[in-house]
């Protein structure tokens, strides 16, 4: 066998029967709630269907969380999160105790309920001279192949670990919540199979809701949604016997005087109990960059969660429409945090995550100790230059107006507009097919400009920065080195979108001083002292600034922007220090697929095929440059007809790249596979945003449905399919 190819290797302690094909990668077509790992004739032993989505068969394992696509990704997600927050894969003195023995043996790690596996993969690639088993109680994924992973193994976990005694050095074990009724015999169990001295790592979410913007931190006034939805989720698991209060139920049990360990005649229980208590905020409210990374994926997390525990709270005796609304609500209260808070600070929702580890040595008398790390920011944080802020420039008559654009407080639904007021509303944007789009005639209506495209700018954003695992490419860290001459360096952000770029930038190099420019006032934004200012004008009539002002421009995503794009290379060129550096990126209309032969995705991924096909004609239809990837570069030339009569002409060193952005989780490397996660969720925004522009080009609302629904199906059940675009950058300096 291939060692790429997906395995999974089932052994039932009952009966010790094992079989590799059964549970082996069916290729058939798939739905978002159809399973992925099994063949159809084998999933019939492991899942039922409940209300239209696939649980797991066995009457032991609480039936609340399901075993789907969707599931899936929403653990990747979730995962992703928790990697943010910790900082790695790992608390405690995990790295400590899988320092390479001194005699030769190989450690060895045990991860229970396994899941998505990604935590194994990574964990795997990190300490290769490592041994890990991977165990769970449902095929949920099919795996690969990794020379230090000895097996992925699922069984029946409340018959016990199917291991010796003392074979691990180290056990993880997660989300056991949802997955066990038993969780006090899953630790003698644990307790067994660990050497003496082997370390314990347990991590568990508490169920509730908190938001830091209020005094006690409770959630009950400002998101009563979120709160009802966790009370009833709470109560349905502890119906279902799950322990739906593990954090707190767990660290008790672990005590060597507790009966739980009364027949045990020598190492009862634990040791060294280390326990720690991690906020996870729910939304873009906290200051440090990395936990507004968190927080922009945990609201997608939760947003799934709500959805893929609909089957629950139906089987729980709520009705259909009662169970919609609130959901429905959950949701909004996630994706419009402003609605429930000032207009000067968001409202902080967030989670609780207890972790704890226990190195069982025997070295210390006191078996429990305990820290808070992190628990949530102080709202004293927020200080008032921390405001939202919008500088309004028309370039035409330089009129500003900070207060016509603050943000408003009046109730929000996914496509309006979170930057204005109503009443100034209107003169920016207009409505087209029940979507926000600039009113400006000379601004394509193509993408509209709400809370929804928002939130797929952030998510793209976060996409290309794992790409590039940096919010930049070429000699940019090399270019806005701290002038010793004294002098502050400049950056202008055009076309700035959400924003998150020139805010992460404006924090990574507080020596410098940025300007934010875009066309239409799409989001509030943060003070932040050295980003001098946001502003917003008609950039089809040239940039404010003087020349020679910038070290740095940045562009990217221009083409669905603007219809004069050389116009805009000669300005960017004009503001452009001698010596300055433009940075460039666009996205290159087209898909393909890595698994043909020729990459074409023509006949795996049709309904991608034919929306990119259309879409590019209405770009051009639009007078957009569809090309902009090929068009951009020659622009730039010394020699182009458009630096006829300029001093310094064009542009020198010009250096271009193209990625290969995955568009799921397909990739074998690690942070690939991150950004095809984040890349497939885009695409699938991108096509629902995009419906306005196929029904304003003459397609029937039938046809439109169809053809999303299609794109969206292809990316969300990939099945076979290894889709990617190719994401265009180049650098080059305007000469000295």
């Amino acid at each position: 066998m291939d060692d790429n190819n997906p395995i999974y290797y089932v052994d039932d302690l009952q009966d010790g029967n094992s079989d590799i094909e059964s549970v082996y990668t069916s290729t058939s077509e798939l739905t978002e709630h159809t399973m992925s790992t099994l063949t159809s004739d084998a999933a019939s032993e492991y899942f039922q269907e409940i209300n239209g989505r696939m649980f797991p068969i066995d009457e032991n394992i609480p039936f609340l969380f399901p075993t789907d696509n969707a599931e899936v990704r929403r653990l990747e997600l979730q995962h992703k999160v928790l990697k943010l927050v910790l900082g790695g894969n790992y608390f405690g003195p995990v790295q400590e105790m899988l320092a390479a023995s001194q005699d030769g043996r190989r450690k060895r790690v045990l991860d229970l309920l396994t899941a998505d596996g990604t935590w194994v993969r990574e964990m795997a690639a990190e300490f290769p001279h490592v041994d890990f088993t991977s165990v769970d109680t449902v095929p949920i994924v099919p795996h690969v192949r990794c020379a230090n992973i000895l097996s992925y193994e699922v069984y029946d976990l409340y018959n016990g670990i199917a291991e010796e005694d003392e074979t691990f050095d180290i056990v993880n074990l997660k989300y056991a919540v949802s997955k066990l009724r038993d969780i006090p015999a899953l630790i003698l169990e644990i307790h067994r199979v660990l050497r003496p001295g082997g370390l314990f790592i347990y991590g568990e979410f508490e169920n509730d809701a908190y938001d830091a913007s209020t005094e006690d931190h409770s959630a009950s006034d400002t998101a009563p949604y979120q709160v009802r939805a966790m009370h009833i989720a709470r109560d349905a698991f502890g119906r279902q016997g799950a322990h739906a209060c593990a954090f707190r139920d767990v660290p008790p049990v672990l005590h060597p005087e507790h009966t739980l360990w009364k027949d045990e005649e020598q190492q009862r229980g634990f040791l060294n109990i280390t326990r720690e208590e991690m906020m996870i905020p729910a939304g873009q409210w906290p200051l440090t960059p990395h936990m507004r990374e968190a927080g922009m994926i945990t609201q997608y997390v939760w947003s799934e969660m709500w959805k893929n525990l609909r089957p629950m709270f139906l089987s729980y005796g709520m009705s259909p429409k009662e169970t919609d609304e609130m959901i429905d609500g959950a949701i909004a209260e996630l994706m419009h945090p402003g609605t429930r808070q000032c207009d000067t600070v968001t409202s902080g929702l967030e989670q609780m995550i207890n972790i704890l580890y226990i190195n069982d040595s025997g070295l210390d008398d006191s078996p429990v100790s305990a820290k808070t790390s992190g628990r949530c920011p102080s709202m004293d944080e927020f200080e008032s230059d921390d405001a939202p802020i919008y500088l309004v420039d028309d370039f035409q008559d330089y009129d500003s107006d900070m207060d016509s654009v603050h943000t408003g407080v009046s109730e929000l639904t996914e496509y309006t507009m979170s930057t204005l007021t109503s009443d100034s509303m209107i003169d920016y944007f207009r409505e087209i097919n029940g979507r926000m789009f600039p009113v400006d005639e000379n601004i394509p209506p193509l993408f509209p400009t709400d809370f929804a495209e928002v939130r797929r700018l952030e998510l793209q954003h976060l996409g290309l920065k794992l790409l590039f695992r940096s919010n930049y490419f070429g000699p940019a860290k090399e270019v806005l080195v701290e002038n010793p001459g004294g002098r502050r360096k400049r950056v202008l952000d055009l076309l700035t979108g959400e924003g998150a770029w020139v805010r992460e930038m404006a924090v990574e190099f507080p020596h410098v001083d940025f300007t934010s420019v875009d066309t239409v006032p799409l989001v509030p934004h943060i003070r932040r002292a050295n980003i001098l200012a946001y502003e917003v004008y008609d950039l089809y009539n040239g940039i404010a600034e003087e020349d020679d002002t910038f070290d740095v421009v940045h562009l990217r995503h221009a083409m669905t922007k603007i219809r004069d794009l050389s116009a805009l290379i000669a300005e960017v060129h004009r503001v452009l220090l001698p010596g300055g550096l433009l940075l460039y990126g666009e996205y290159q209309n087209h898909a393909f697929d890595a698994s043909t032969e020729d990459h074409t995705a023509i006949a795996t991924a049709p309904c991608i095929i034919r929306a990119l096909r259309i879409a590019r004609d209405i770009f051009t239809q639009q007078g957009v440059y569809a090309y902009a990837f090929r068009d951009v570069p020659p622009l730039l030339d010394p020699e182009c007809m458009l630096w006829k009569g300029v001093k310094r002409k064009g542009f020198t060193g010009i250096r271009a790249e193209t990625k290969m952005v995955p568009a799921g989780p397909w990739h074998h490397l690690p942070h690939l596979r991150e950004v095809g996660l984040v890349t497939q969720r885009v695409w699938c925004e991108t096509w629902r945003n995009l419906k306005p522009m196929f029904l304003s080009s003459g397609m029937g609302e039938e046809e439109v449905d169809q053809l999303i629904n299609g794109t969206v199906d292809e990316l969300s059940n990939p099945g076979s399919r290894r889709l990617y675009a190719k994401y265009h950058v180049l650098y080059a300096f305007k000469p000295v």
